[in-house]
């Protein structure tokens, strides 16, 4: 509402203009020359009233907006919601909010700013565009199946700036409301004093009395007109604090409580006119009173711009019960008297939530811990029979059978052979999903494991019509570090794959080179069928197989992509690809030169689950 003395301003200032006209035969002379300086002043007080008025209105609704688009229920929470449940409907509902929200701050700097409101914008816009930039990132995580703690450390947002924006938006909102109603009340001040020397002057204008009179006439009821605009704004500012979710209440410097709106007053059970007058500290806990005492006279010691208090805190109903709540507080000046402004949330409900939340997660985990251990046990409990299946189809096959016994027990040597690499591939996968594949680094000449790997793929190739070509320098020494074994196993994989894969008389080129950034490059190229640009998301995906042609070998799973890429880098070293439809695809290996700090490597819990894709001529990083 308006602040009385700008009423009783304007009552003197009415009194003063009749007065005009019952003396204005008297008055002309003088009247003439300060009805100028009237008119100049009368300016003013619009000018004062379209400050008041006006822009800091609209920055104020934009500021309410902003702050549900942002806060519970807005962009940030949504955004945990998607993080922890995966639902697309919080990913939509946290773009909306991103867009929204976008949307208010270029409004609110489109009114005008000063510097502290531009780097508070600043602040604002990074830490949502950091939001924003994360979305994509959970995306990736989430078509992973990555574990929700993992997603939630990716993409940990540090919202303190965005947090620490808001308070100084509010804070400049309040004192350039503040500000205004001040500078109207001067000028009604001031227009007291300039209508009394009308009154005076207009003695000795008689010619101009009629003229001056209906000026001030006019002029009052302009004032009239804007003091009452003023009244409806303040009743719309008070619509617009009382509307609100989030509690808010001010304290004059001495604690006592100044502003109580309708949220308050449901989360702490005082209704407003209990509140008005009353000490801040009745609304902290008893065991948190000498606690709150230190902080205030920090504050009053130091009288910070922007007050860095606990976000969540406990407050004390009027029954006296503890309620958890999330609160931010921001300072404002009123003719050189400190002010402070808090906004604050009933956080139970969020609580519990999350407390439910953790649960679930908890549970999850536990799941696919069980998961991987079932697989395990069951790699090893099948290896056991398939090596008895396998040895004994070798000593039938050295055995007097006729050729049509030979093909038999080849048939089935060939298929426990490659039954017991897939239940190999697959271990591999569960002891590196539990973080039970240790993979031990050290310097190896790679020139030897790429000649082994083409040693052991020759036969294959020359029973596909395959030409291989090796590019790679012999006769020399180039040292790598990673685990032989598994190194071994990852060039073997791509190059098996580039075989199968390949057409009747096609080629395999494997290449090598050092990159800038201190890695070996094994790259092998073929000129098989290549992938479709549709699939090359899924390429790195457990059991993901493309499009077959007849006079193509498929024997595999789908599973050596996705062993290769995980032991890859496991040895701190990157798989990455290129590829066209029916033209050939080309898969790289690089394996860092230099040793690593740490000899030896502790898998799954920097790694996760595996990751759905890897795009075309970039690392398979995440």
């Amino acid at each position: 509402m308006a602040d009385d003395r700008v009423q009783s301003s304007t009552i003197r200032l009415a009194y003063g203009a009749r007065m005009v006209v019952v003396a204005f035969l008297l008055l002309t002379v003088a009247a003439g020359g300060f009805a100028f300086l009237i008119g100049e002043h009368f300016h003013r007080i619009e000018r004062d009233w379209t400050v008041l008025g006006q822009i800091p209105t609209e920055k104020g609704l934009l500021l309410s907006r902003l702050h549900d688009k942002i806060g519970y229920g807005g962009l940030v929470h949504n955004f945990k919601n998607y993080v922890i449940r995966g639902d697309k409907r919080y990913r939509d509902m946290t773009l909306t909010d991103f867009s929204a929200a976008t949307s208010i701050l270029n409004q609110y700097e489109s009114l005008g700013v000063n510097r502290d409101e531009r780097i508070a914008l600043k602040a604002i816009r990074d830490t949502i565009g950091e939001y924003r930039t994360n979305i994509d990132v959970v995306d990736a995580l989430v078509e992973t199946n990555a574990l929700v703690r993992q997603i939630d450390q990716a993409v940990r947002v540090n919202d303190t700036a965005m947090i620490s924006g808001l308070a100084t938006l509010r804070a400049a909102w309040r004192g350039s409301y503040d500000s205004g109603r001040n500078s109207l009340s001067h000028s009604v001040d001031q227009g007291r004093f300039w209508s009394t020397g009308a009154q005076i002057a207009a003695a000795l204008f008689l010619a101009m009395g009629c003229a001056m009179t209906f000026w001030i006439l006019r002029r009052e009821r302009l004032l009239s007109h804007a003091v009452r605009h003023l009244n409806n704004e303040a009743s719309r500012f008070e619509s617009i604090v009382n509307s609100g979710s989030d509690g808010i209440l001010t304290v004059d410097k001495h604690g006592r409580i100044e502003v109580f709106n309708a949220a308050a007053e449901k989360i702490f059970g005082y209704v407003r006119d209990e509140a008005a007058g009353m000490d801040i500290s009745a609304l902290v806990p008893a065991d948190l009173q000498e606690h709150h005492r230190k902080i205030i006279d920090e504050i009053a010691a130091t009288s910070p711009a922007v007050i860095h208090f606990p976000r969540h805190v406990h407050g004390r109903r009027k029954n006296g019960s503890s309620v958890p709540i999330e609160i931010n507080i921001s300072t404002y000046q009123t003719n050189g008297d400190r002010h402070y402004v808090a906004s604050f949330r009933d956080i139970t409900d969020r609580l519990r939530a999350e407390t439910e939340l953790r649960g679930l997660k908890d549970a999850a985990e536990q799941a696919s811990s069980a998961k991987s251990s079932f697989l395990a046990s069951m790699s090893h409990e099948l290896r056991t029979p398939l090596n008895a299946v396998i040895g004994f189809s070798e000593m039938l096959r050295m055995g007097d059978l006729s050729d049509k016994q030979n093909e038999w027990t080849g048939h089935i040597h060939n298929a426990g052979t490659h039954l017991h690499e897939l239940v190999s591939q697959i271990l591999d996968l569960a002891q590196i999903e539990r973080g039970r594949l240790n993979i031990r680094i050290q310097a190896v000449n790679i020139v030897d494991i790429v000649t082994e790997c083409l040693a052991q793929m020759q036969p294959y190739a020359q029973k596909r019509q395959v030409g291989i070509t090796n590019k790679v320098a012999t006769n020399t020494e180039i040292t790598v570090y990673g685990d032989p074994t598994r190194l071994r196993q990852c060039i073997f994989n791509i190059l098996s794959n580039a075989v199968k894969y390949n057409r009747i008389d096609g080629t395999v080129t494997i290449t090598g080179m050092a990159t800038q950034d201190g890695y070996y490059r094994i790259a092998v190229a073929d000129t098989g069928i290549g992938i479709a640009p549709e699939e090359h998301p899924y390429v790195f995906r457990m059991f993901q197989r493309f499009a077959e042609e007849p006079d193509l070998a498929h024997d595999g799973a789908g599973i050596g992509l996705a062993v290769t890429d995980q032991l890859v880098r496991l040895m701190g070293g990157r798989l990455t690809f290129r590829s066209a439809l029916n033209e050939g695809s080309e898969f790289s290996i690089d394996i860092p030169t230099t040793p690593p700090l740490d000899a030896e490597a502790q898998p799954s819990q920097a790694l996760g689950t595996f990751r759905p894709s890897s795009p075309i001529g970039h690392s398979g990083d995440d």
